[in-house]
């Protein structure tokens, strides 16, 4: 998904950030296929060893996961569209800039 973002959208700033919860297994995991920008809750356990992996990779790990559109809220489509508009997208139906 991320890809296709980039892809369809190359001027547009992306980030990949895994949420991970409480899952230090999972987040080990994305660690040693690649992924290294992670959400992990401080009272997983092993956190500082994750984050200093991640860091070593180049990457980070949030304590928190950032704020995110959720499409289901009140007003999240207006606040959608005035994005779209801030950036100079134009978004046809299928999602492709048009």
């Amino acid at each position: 998904m991320v890809r296709a973002a980039q892809e369809g959208f190359p001027t547009a700033d992306v980030m990949d950030v895994l949420d991970c919860a409480d899952a230090s297994g999972l987040a080990r995991a994305a660690l040693r296929s690649g992924v290294n920008r992670l959400v992990l809750w401080p009272e997983a356990p092993g956190w500082a060893s994750v984050a200093q992996v991640a860091a070593a990779q180049g990457g980070f790990v949030l304590r928190a996961a950032p704020e995110a559109l959720d499409l289901a809220t009140p007003g999240a489509e207006r606040r959608l569209y005035g994005w779209v508009q801030k950036t100079g997208f134009e978004v046809s139906a299928t999602g492709r800039r048009g």
